[in-house]
């Protein structure tokens, strides 16, 4: 949108229509129609004709430049008007689409995506905390499940990765054009996430300069691209539905992106994956520093909308029809008070950066739950600080500790099990920071007894060995600063120090929104590293 007085209006006429008032059987071409007028009227895309001078030897030049302008000058509103056009005819056939297959719901409206800030749900009036907004029918989404494929190819897809299959079941139902079942939703689907790794080349892989990252995506590229190979040997090519190894991959990228993880159970139990209309429109809200600096480790949550419990409807079970999942429908409930025009957002989990940029392409704003893994496991963690401290691995007792450094490693895993640290050890068995400058617990308690000694004294209250755990905590500092200096050499860059100075928060031009999304990664990455190393420094107090 070159000006934003071009549509601007337009787009508030649009969301200011609430997601469940368009009725089965609507007019849609007489609303579009007054919509259009509408916004012609308000938002300044009619112009009047420019005035003409009196004088008769500028008259003819007057009306070639009002011509002039009457043809170009308005052409860029014109577009965004027929954008808007567009985007709304798909949103209300998506949302009749919607009603008719037993969707419920009411306070939001479809943000169309002619703006920055791309598709999402706002409210249209007020929407009070505890209030359901969303209620999905399961089988009205694109589940990962068997009897979603042709018969013929459930033995090859059996065991592929969850977003193979799906990306299998929304290529089926893609060439089925006008006769699939969910055409009104295909529409509005995007065909591709640009900024998904499964694009990026050996260059741009080079560039995030996080080995751990870096092998993810390899892999997983490597096992798309095996996948297709394999899946394209089938006679018929019915797996994929006829298409080339660019729309598979493109595919897989849309199912990661937009794909819901979630279990039917309360212990976990029964945990599958779907593509669920109109809630897949959800944009990610999570928590977030609050201070940009971070200078403060003060976190707030920019979560509105969750989904809560998937109800079963027990009316619709019966001799012949007895799957809960048929019968069952995902509820959405506001989790704050929601003011009109407010975003409707749903925390994609408390997830690391590196999650986000492989399965989402993007990177949220101040994430609080981003990390550097600074040792794969216990042993990687013991053969660097041999390597770093050859001399004290030299002493005559060393053995003893290195039993001491294992059982103390254990029993912190153990005692973390039960306490919010646990998320430290989520991905066993590595070792993080975090990025508000804490540690893994069991390195740092496996450090310490290495310095502690005897096993007496290393049994003792951590809090009271001061001197073992400053030691430790030395150590940690050295392994992150060994890995930022890694990193600035690979980049090229010294970003840690610029990531939150004021000086560049001001906008920086990137050649695309690959190049940014990369440069915000790996400068996250940096920044963990520098503030872990400064604050493991500091001596505790004795």
């Amino acid at each position: 949108m070159n000006s934003p007085k071009y549509g601007t209006r337009y787009v508030n006429v649009l969301v200011n229509t609430d997601l469940f008032c368009f009725k089965k059987g609507v007019d849609t071409c007489t609303q579009l129609t007054m919509l259009k007028k509408t916004c012609a009227e308000t938002s300044g895309l009619t112009r009047p004709r420019a005035r003409q001078t009196v004088n008769k030897s500028r008259r003819r030049t007057s009306v070639r430049r009002t011509n002039w302008h009457e043809k170009n000058g308005t052409r860029c509103g014109k577009d965004v008007e027929q954008k808007l056009i567009n985007e709304q005819i798909l949103v209300t056939n998506l949302v009749t689409w919607c009603i008719e297959r037993g969707f419920s719901g009411s306070g939001l409206s479809v943000r169309p995506a002619v703006n920055r800030k791309g598709r999402g749900l706002e409210a249209t009036r007020v929407i009070e905390k505890g209030e359901c907004v969303l209620s999905v029918p399961l089988r009205r989404g694109i589940v990962d499940e068997e009897r979603g494929h042709p018969e013929e190819v459930l033995a090859l897809i059996k065991n592929a990765p969850w977003g193979v299959r799906l990306a299998c079941r929304l290529l089926q139902e893609l060439k089925k054009r006008e006769l699939s079942e969910y055409r009104a939703y295909l529409e509005l689907l995007p065909v591709d996430v640009e900024t998904s790794p499964l694009h990026y080349s050996e260059d741009l892989i080079a560039q995030i300069c996080y080995p751990q990252a870096q092998n993810e995506i390899r892999e997983m590229k490597t096992a798309v691209n095996k996948w297709f190979d394999l899946l394209e040997k089938d006679d018929f090519n019915v797996a994929i539905a006829g298409a080339t190894r660019e729309e598979f991959t493109k595919a897989v990228a849309v199912v990661h992106s937009r794909t819901y993880g979630m279990s039917s159970g309360e212990t976990g139990e029964g945990y599958f994956r779907a593509l669920l209309p109109l809630a897949d429109l959800l944009n990610h809200g999570g928590e977030q520093f609050l201070d940009e600096n971070r200078s403060s480790t003060a976190i707030v949550n920019t979560e509105t909308v969750a989904w809560s419990e998937i109800l079963v409807d027990d009316d619709n079970l019966n001799d012949d029809n007895d799957d809960e999942q048929e019968a069952a429908s995902i509820m959405f409930t506001a989790q704050k008070t929601l003011e009109p025009g407010e975003e409707a957002t749903m925390s994609y989990g408390d997830r690391s950066n590196d999650h986000f940029l492989i399965y989402y392409g993007f990177i949220p704003k101040n994430n609080p739950h981003d990390d550097v893994i600074i040792f794969e496991n216990f042993d990687s963690a013991m053969i660097w600080h041999a390597m770093c401290f050859d001399e004290f691995w030299r002493r005559e007792d060393i053995q003893a500790r290195e039993l001491n450094a294992v059982r103390a490693f254990k029993e912190t895993s153990l005692a973390l099990e039960n306490t919010t640290d646990a998320m430290l050890t989520k991905s066993e068995p590595r070792m993080k920071v975090l990025s508000d400058g804490r540690v893994d617990a069991r390195l740092l308690a496996a450090f310490a007894a290495l310095y502690a000694g005897d096993e007496e004294l290393s049994r003792k209250n951590a809090a009271d060995d001061t001197e073992s755990l400053n030691a430790a905590r030395k150590d940690v500092a050295l392994r992150c600063e060994q890995l930022l200096q890694t990193m600035q050499k690979a980049s090229g860059k010294n970003e840690a120090e610029e990531i939150f100075e004021s000086s560049l928060r001001t906008k920086k031009t990137y050649e695309n929104e690959t190049e940014r999304v990369i440069s915000l990664f790996r400068k996250n990455k940096m920044f963990i590293l520098r503030d872990c190393a400064q604050k493991m420094k500091l001596p505790l107090d004795v």
